[in-house]
């Protein structure tokens, strides 16, 4: 029975160890089989995606000769980043050590990954997406089983961080013993974008007291690649050139100790034209203790060419907490111009400089709570010039600067100074010290300059500045140049500090000034003082001022004339500014406003402005017109309203009323009292258009004007103003005016109307007015003057070039001359051209007489031309025509024609020689000036004596005794002598009249003159102005003594002899 159950039992056991042998050889083809199924992949992947709390893909698993190979891993990112994958692989092979495996030793024989990527990526929120990965991994309790790979590699892989990274990165670890059983060795191979190639290898043991060794190098580096490789665009980055590089760390005994140089060569810079190649090196050594927690660096180097050379130095004790530190900084003297080719913005400014970086050091040392405990330094530049193609802003500039530490405070003085230097410099001249405060953080700056002076451009600038806590502050501050001044008593502004809310951005404007005085040339502001208070603002929607602003003025003046108060308001917000003004002036004021974009102001402003109250008493004074005639009295009210484009010019409405006007001239003599004016007009660009515009005198004169002007501005100005003048009282005219008449016909009785009608129109430099006066029943008499007028009917036309600019052509007409005489009296009594015709009465002044007197005229083109003339004078008949221009002055001509005047009615006109002469004169008169003064005014006169049946010719026994200066008796002088011949030539010029020929003669039936007065050579010349006052006088004389005349008048005094005697 035992035998039996032992035979059982054997076989029980034998086929159990069958069953388990079976397993163990059918297990292995079952689970290559189960994990070649994508139901394995999926299971890992839920798995591996549970575990890390993150989307896990596998899109294949298998197992062949012992390793375990997994394709196609994939991790994504977490919610909240792009929808790309934080890591993925292509495949990852794992060959453990099975049996060791199973016996709880974690021993690989190879880790192997291939086509890895790594994508780091960092939100809008500043969270990465691989923070919550770590955290899960971190939470995890560490294991304390060692972990052995033989050989771990990486290939092709990539990592990227937001986009940049680097690729073709290779990595090879042997013996890889994570709790430091052994060494191991590693090599990591990369390229940068640049496509630059780089090798890290070395050895190192992990555990609890690590040690590692190793060596980063690249034997060749590309400086064209470098935009590539730190993602970034610079001009300050070479163009072309090499390098090459050599890092080593060793960490030992909790002490890491490094070094390193970076060689370059043939570094050039793109500065086109001036890029020179360079070479140089930077390079360093230090140590980190990880005991200690101190960091020091013994020392950083950089050389450039020999042009440049930096020496740093320093140390950090207790880096993670205090931060205790001790910098040192030396530099060698710089030649700054050599450093020039470097610097690229140079070469594009087209910008030269020179001068020397002196020695310099920096010594600072301190803490991270206490900040800079000790610090001293000194920076100088000397003989620093500044050369724009042809413009030098400075030259021989020195400046010096020294750091000092004293107290709580960090101190910078020193002193920017430049003598005069030659050459024409901008900057010709400085003397600038300064001083900047701090804290020991460099916190809470303050900078002064007390005592700067400066000149430049011929421009002499001085005054104290400073600043401190975000704001600005300018004190007693001169500007001096050769036609502009300019003191600011006080300028304080705050430094704008960014801020935004929403999609807005702001930069805060505060500022203050006070007592500032500016001139410039005829211009200046007195007491201006303003604020701002407001912020500039933008978004994507545009740019804008928001807040307000105010200037205002004790006074204003241009050219001597004040404006007293003027205070401007402004008020920014989105939408533009809009600006109030308002100011005293002249005993009125003047107010306003505008609205305009203050980023735009050519784009369009709308303004009005207003002025009540001028007084214009003073006007002329504050107006800078000179001269005896003045507005003395009246008031002004005036408005503008309108505004200015780019494209369009000014373009506004104007309305002005003046009233109760008053001029005065010399002496304070009023001119015109209780005048007024009235103004509507419309400016488009150029173009003015006159609507109305009204001039008014007392109550019944009155002028109406309206036109326009197409081109406003000079010299191009032309255009065309209509005026009118309504039919008036003659008597009205004269009232208004009554001062600006000569006395005698202030003395006058007037009568009649008067109208005016005509047109001012302006082109090419010229002001021609064309119109014409109409004249109703005009009557004049002055009787002081014995002058007078009456019965006058008919138009004026008239046509005169103001500008006097143009030149004149004077109408055609025939010579006179006295072979002409018959032809030209036949040619005026036959006129037949047309025009305008005037008829008078009769006139008298003084001795002359003329009765019925026609005018026929004619005005065009500047001329106004007299067609003919006819009027009865002393029984005979005077012809003549003539014109009137303006021409550098007035340009005049009148031709006369005198036919059979009586002598005895002339003689008769003029008592005190009444009865002297008897006969028939004809004669012709032309008289010419091209001027101002009688000076200018030349002519010549030929009379001639007939006899006729009606009047004999007869020469009184008086008058030959007045020619001879002598009582004459005789049988020749008992009676009238007959004379057969007289005759008068004369001519005008220089103002003087001279008497070329003077003869009055008989001779008897044989053949002998017994008659005969010439004119005596050297005697024949009168001044113009004294003849006429002559004429004047014996009118006078005439009038008074008419009672005693004739031939038993009483003989005068003999005058000087004037004449040749002969019988």
């Amino acid at each position: 029975m035992k035998t039996s159950n032992a035979g059982t039992y054997k076989k029980i056991l034998l086929y159990t160890v069958l069953a388990f042998i079976t397993l163990l050889l059918i297990f292995p083809l079952a689970l290559k089989k189960y994990l070649a199924t994508p139901h394995a992949a999926a299971q890992v992947s839920r798995m591996l995606s549970g575990n890390l709390g993150q989307p896990v893909v596998v899109n294949s698993i298998d197992i062949s000769d012992g390793t375990l190979r997994l394709k196609g891993l994939s991790l994504a990112n977490p919610a909240g980043f792009p929808s790309s994958k934080l890591l993925a692989a292509d495949s990852i092979a794992i060959k453990p050590l099975w049996l060791e495996l199973l016996s709880g030793n974690r021993i690989f024989d190879s880790i192997a990954v291939a086509g890895v990527t790594v994508e780091l990526h960092r939100n809008s929120s500043g969270a990465w997406n691989f923070d919550g990965l770590q955290r899960r991994l971190s939470s995890s309790k560490p294991s304390s089983a060692e972990v052995l790979i033989r050989q771990l590699t990486i290939t092709k892989a990539a990592v990227r961080v937001n986009g940049q990274g680097i690729g073709g990165l290779a990595l090879n670890i042997s013996n890889l013993a994570t709790k430091g059983s052994g060494r191991s060795g590693f090599k990591l191979e990369f390229d940068d974008p640049g496509r630059n190639h780089y090798a890290l290898s070395g050895k190192m043991l992990l555990g609890s007291d690590p040690e590692l060794e190793m060596s980063l190098s690249s034997p060749f580096i590309s400086l064209k690649s470098l935009p590539q490789v730190l993602k970034v665009e610079s001009a300050y980055l070479p163009e072309r050139g090499k390098a090459d590089l050599l890092l080593s760390v060793d960490l030992r005994k909790g002490v890491v100790r490094g070094g390193g140089k970076l060689n370059f060569s043939s570094a050039v810079m793109p500065a086109a034209g001036r890029g020179g190649i360079f070479s140089g090196n930077l390079s360093l050594a230090g140590s980190y203790d990880l005991r200690k927690d101190s960091l020091a660096l013994d020392q950083l180097t950089l050389h450039l060419n020999k042009l440049l050379a930096v020496r740093a130095s320093g140390s950090v004790r207790e880096l993670k907490r205090a931060r205790h530190f001790l910098i040192d900084v030396a530099t060698d003297e710089i030649d700054i111009a050599l450093l020039a080719p470097l610097i690229p913005e140079l070469e594009r400014r087209k910008l030269i400089i020179g001068g020397k970086l002196e020695k310099g050091f920096l010594h600072l040392a301190g803490n991270a709570a206490a900040g800079i405990a000790a610090a001293s330094g000194k920076l100088g530049f000397s003989h620093v010039m500044l050369r724009q193609d042809k413009r030098l802003y400075f030259d021989d500039l020195n400046v010096t600067a020294a750091l000092s530490g004293t107290g709580n405070s960090l101190t910078v003085t020193g002193k920017a100074t430049q003598a005069k230097s030659a050459g024409e410099p901008l900057l010709e001249s400085v003397d600038a010290p300064f001083k900047v405060t701090s804290n020991r953080h460099f916190a809470n700056f303050k900078v002064q300059l007390p005592a700067l002076n400066a000149r430049a451009q011929d421009m002499a600038v001085s005054g104290s500045l400073s600043y401190a806590g975000g704001s600005g502050l300018i004190e007693n501050a001169k500007v001096k140049a050769r036609d502009f001044s300019a003191s600011l008593g006080r300028f304080s502004a705050r430094i704008p500090v960014k801020q935004v809310s929403s999609k807005t951005v702001r930069y805060p404007l505060i500022a203050d000034f006070s007592r500032c005085d500016i001139s410039r040339g005829d211009a200046s502001v007195k007491k201006l003082s303003g604020s701002i208070r407001g912020a500039y603002a933008w978004n994507p929607n545009g740019k804008w001022l928001e807040g307000t602003a105010e200037l205002s003025a004790e006074k204003a003046a241009w050219q001597g004339k004040e404006s007293a108060a003027p205070v401007v308001r402004v008020l920014f917000s989105e939408s533009g500014g809009q600006a109030d003004l308002k100011a005293s002036l002249l005993g009125g004021t003047v107010t306003g406003g505008a609205l305009f974009n203050p980023f735009a102001l050519q784009e369009k402003v709308a303004f009005n402005i207003r002025a009540k109250g001028i007084q214009l008493a003073g006007v002329n004074k504050y107006a800078g017109l000179k001269g005896d005639t003045a507005l003395s009295a009246g008031a002004l009210d005036a408005g503008c309203t309108g505004g200015y484009e780019r494209s369009a010019g000014l373009v506004c409405h104007v309305e002005a009323n003046g009233h109760d006007m008053a001029v005065t001239g010399r002496g304070g003599k009023t001119l015109l009292s209780a005048a007024g004016i009235r103004l509507n007009a419309d400016l488009s660009g150029k173009r003015l258009v006159v609507n109305e515009a009204l001039l008014t005198s007392g109550k019944y004169v009155s002028v109406r004007a309206a036109g326009t002007l197409e081109n406003v501005f000079p010299p191009d100005r032309q255009g065309r103003i209509n005026f009118t003048v309504p039919a008036t009282s003659l008597a009205a005219v004269a009232d208004s005016f009554i001062n600006v008449l000569p006395r005698s016909i202030q003395e006058a009785t007037v009568a009649g109307n008067v109208a005016a009608a005509g047109a001012v129109s302006l082109q090419g430099g010229r002001i021609l007015v064309d119109g014409a006066v109409t004249l109703d029943n005009i009557n004049i008499e002055a009787p002081t003057e014995n002058i007078k007028v009456s019965g006058i009917i008919g138009v004026l036309p008239l046509s005169l070039d103001l500008a006097g600019k143009a030149v004149v052509t004077p109408p055609a007409s025939t010579r006179f001359s006295r072979q002409n005489y018959a032809a030209l009296m036949d040619q005026l009594r036959r006129t037949t051209e047309k025009g305008e015709s005037i008829t008078i009465g009769s006139s008298s002044f003084g001795g002359l007489s003329m009765d019925s007197t026609k005018l026929r005229l004619r005005a065009a083109r500047g001329v106004t031309e007299i067609i003919s003339l006819e009027s009865l004078l002393y029984g005979g008949v005077l012809l003549g025509k003539g014109f009137i221009a303006a021409q550098n002055g007035l340009f005049y001509r009148g031709d006369l024609l005198f036919n059979d005047l009586s002598l005895v009615r002339l003689c008769k006109a003029f008592p005190a020689i009444t009865g002297y002469m008897s006969g028939k004169i004809d004669g012709i008169l032309s008289v010419q000036s091209e001027g101002k003064k009688l000076a200018d005014i030349s002519g010549f006169a030929e009379f001639w004596a007939r006899e006729t049946a009606g009047e004999k010719m007869l020469v009184s026994k008086e008058f030959l005794q007045r020619l001879s200066g002598k009582k004459l008796s005789g049988f020749f002088f008992s009676s009238d002598r007959v004379y057969d011949h007289a005759g008068l030539t004369a001519a005008l010029e220089n103002g003087f009249l001279s008497f070329d020929a003077l003869d009055i003669s008989h001779t008897n039936f044989l053949g002998v003159r017994d008659l005969s007065v010439t004119i005596a050579p050297g005697q024949n010349r009168i001044a113009i102005d004294h003849l006429l006052n002559s004429i004047k006088e014996a009118t006078v004389r005439g009038k008074s003594s008419a009672g005693g005349a004739g031939k038993d008048a009483p003989v005068a005094a003999p005058p000087a002899t004037e004449f040749k005697w002969a019988e």
